[in-house]
């Protein structure tokens, strides 16, 4: 076995001798035999031969799936598809190196190659000679190429590859003396996905003759023009078309496009998304389109208030974006809205005309609305926000954008406009939230104030704080004084929760981008109102848990007791270290729990799992509770009277409440 392992391991080196990791992977064993001090190190290569080609795999797989693979044609070709027969994406970048030939004949081995995405590097595509792509029709099962700064003329090769379904040209340079594209792209009959980016004006693509694709089912095109006129021309016959999104820049007269474009939509009856950008507006003329999805954010000042009375005869239409437009006003949103009642997201980002005026013709019509973003909207008042709780379907967004619902009115007048009808269905959840959480941990929460009114330093302090509440002789002792939590705690989290999110909103320099600090001043000024709101319960709850049996009757008798006996003053008893605790708790708490569950969300794409969430919350706390315990023991030791000076030491449960100053002793007793 040892001699089959050694000859399979030289075999493998011999291979890879000219690889770039090879020679690191032998230097790393070398090295580790050598600092081993050891005499039989004969089966010890043997076994670090075989880690090493293991290692030297895993190292081929980590360059060729999730990054770039950058072949070396001396060594990529023999190599590549041996060690990995069932590689079925590939990204590759030669970095302005015209050593491409032999990889691409490599990868024409690859039976099960899928993905494959070449990028030239250079920054002019003319600089590299024109590829062969040829080689790769020997893929069967290859449908998805994308093709970055490469020149592509008729020689290319790319017509040879008919198994494609979805082509990417971004930045590539399709010589003007050639046929054009189509002449290229003709034979691909499978071709149903094309996206063309060339962002600069070196890298300009001649679209002549592109509407007789007539296979095609999305269309992407990110293009300099110079007459955007004839590009629509090439556009309008095709017909299939069920995705179209248009950017052309550099366009020289945009306001004399509109019938071009009137004419290209409206001849695409099977047209279902719509996206135009930049300098350039579609505007559909015809109802009974069946257009779905319209994005004409950043037309700027293109799409006006008769784009829109236009626009309100796509009565299927469910998704539309008109952000950043300048020049819609309340008339060309109230004639939208009257036509479209099937919407279901609407975008009026940096729409500075809008007015409540405007928003109160969405709450009249669109009773299907989901999603409404109306941030900047710079003219909107809080008043509009009252006509949105009547929409039973629309709220606004809570702390993860899972829920796929939400109101956006950052930057409006309304700088946390929230809904009255979602508020208090947010109120009454985090309220029950901290009842159901402190009913359960109540016994716990007891046995941590006697251990703080008692000595720590006797014998096992825990066992005789537990005794003593078993020795009350009921399951109800283990959760006393939990109904004053219950009715404390309710308020309190929906207060510290709610005036946090408005502080937040107010004190953020921005509000898309909120910082750790505001998190953390946000909620420590919440938890410090919470906790100044509901603090004569905290005094109540404490009294009643640490206690003897029989001392109080209820709440009522305590308060009362207490009114009596001590004055008002001693409600508010330990207010200054808990007030100074608070602010260390309440910020950390919330500001950790907050950035937790944004890390959370954008791992789980927006849905974390529940345990996940539980897990945030509890590190939060823990760490939260760490950093102002001490002053939550200075608070519980002032609650019930045992002042600094006088402070008792307790060595029995049985010397709770008969070993105490005079102001807990006449309350005892």
């Amino acid at each position: 076995m040892g001699g089959e392992g050694d000859a399979h391991g030289e075999a493998i080196r011999s291979d890879g001798d000219d690889s770039p990791w090879a020679g690191m992977m032998d230097d790393l064993f070398e090295s580790l035999l050598a600092r081993l001090n050891c005499r039989q190190v004969a089966p010890l290569r043997s076994v670090c031969s075989r880690w090493r080609d293991k290692a030297r795999r895993l190292l081929l797989r980590f360059e060729t799936r999730p990054r770039h693979l950058r072949p070396m044609p001396q060594h990529m070709p023999a190599s590549l598809p041996d060690l990995f027969p069932a590689l079925n994406t590939i990204k590759m970048d030669f970095r302005g190196d015209a050593r491409w030939r032999g990889s691409i004949a490599c990868l024409s081995q690859l039976g099960r190659l899928r993905q494959l995405e070449l990028s030239g590097g250079a920054v002019r595509p003319w600089g590299l000679p024109s590829m062969d792509l040829g080689p790769l029709s020997g893929c069967p099962c290859l449908s998805w190429l994308k093709l970055v700064r490469c020149r592509c003329t008729a020689g290319a090769g790319l017509q040879r590859l008919t198994q494609l379904q979805e082509l990417t040209l971004s930045r590539c340079s399709i010589d003007a003396w050639d046929p054009g594209l189509v002449w290229i792209l003709a034979p691909i009959r499978g071709l149903r996905h094309l996206r063309i980016d060339g962002y600069t004006d070196e890298a300009r693509v001649n679209l002549v003759g592109v509407s007789s694709l007539q296979g095609l089912s999305s269309l992407v095109l990110r293009l300099p023009v110079k007459s955007p006129t004839e590009t629509f021309e090439e556009i309008v016959g095709m017909v299939g078309i069920s995705s179209l999104d248009v950017e052309l820049t550099d366009c020289q007269a945009p306001e004399t496009m509109y019938a071009v474009g009137l004419q290209c939509v409206t001849g695409m009856t099977n047209l279902r998304e719509l996206r135009v950008t930049a300098q350039l507006a579609l505007f559909p003329d015809r109802s009974g389109l069946p257009l779905r999805v319209l994005d004409l954010a950043g037309c700027y000042t293109s799409v006006t208030d008769v784009a829109l009375c236009q626009l309100s005869r796509l009565s299927v239409l469910e998704w539309l974006s008109v952000a950043y437009c300048e020049h819609i006003s309340d008339m060309g949103l109230r004639n939208l809205v009257s036509g479209t009642s099937l919407l279901r997201f609407l975008s009026l980002r940096s729409c500075l005309n809008i007015t409540d005026w405007g928003v109160e013709a969405i709450c009249r019509n669109l009773l299907c609305l989901r999603e409404l973003d109306i941030a900047y909207c710079c003219m909107v008042s809080e008043r509009s926000t009252e006509g949105l709780s009547g929409l039973e379907n629309l709220k606004p967004q809570g702390n993860w954008p899972s829920s796929g619902i939400r109101i956006d009115v950052k930057g409006s007048l309304t700088s946390l406009a929230i809904n009255r009808e979602f508020a208090e269905d947010r109120t009454r959840t985090r309220g029950l939230a901290g009842a159901v959480s402190r009913t359960a941990t109540a016994p716990v929460d007891r046995l941590k104030m006697l251990l703080q009114v008692q000595d720590v330093s006797g014998p096992r302090p825990m066992v005789a704080a537990f005794r003593k509440m078993a020795s009350e002789g009921t399951v109800k002792s283990y959760f006393r004084g939990n109904g004053t939590n219950v009715l404390k705690i309710a308020p309190e989290t929906a207060i510290k929760l709610t005036t946090s999110d408005r502080i937040k909103m107010f004190i953020a320099y921005d509000v898309d981008d909120i910082q750790p600090p505001e998190r953390f001043i946000s909620g420590a000024l919440a938890g410090a109102i919470a906790q100044l709101t509901v603090y004569p319960l905290e005094v109540l709850r404490t009294r009643l848990a640490v206690c003897q049996v029989g001392t109080y009757s209820g709440l009522t008798h305590a308060a009362a007791s207490m009114y009596f006996q001590e004055g008002w003053k001693s409600f508010y008893r330990g207010l200054t270290p808990s007030l100074i605790g608070i602010v260390p708790y309440a910020g950390v708490d919330i500001a950790a729990f907050e950035i937790l569950m944004e890390d959370l969300t954008e791992h789980y794409n927006g849905d974390p799992p529940a345990p996940m969430i539980l897990g945030a919350g509890m590190l939060s706390s823990s760490f939260a509770q760490f950093v102002s315990y001490p002053l939550a023991l200075a608070k519980t030791r002032l609650q019930v009277g045992i002042w600094w000076p006088h402070v008792v030491h307790i060595r029995s449960s049985a010397q709770l409440c008969a070993s105490v100053t005079p102001p807990i002793d006449a309350l005892c007793h």
